[in-house]
């Protein structure tokens, strides 16, 4: 697997994860 495609999956695992605790965030709200 090349470098960049190690960044985008960390750069996607990073959003998603940041994704699910804003929705989670908001629903607490």
């Amino acid at each position: 697997m090349s470098l960049n495609s190690c960044i985008w999956l960390a750069v996607a695992g990073i959003g998603a994860a940041g994704g699910a605790a804003g929705a989670y965030m908001v629903e607490k709200k």
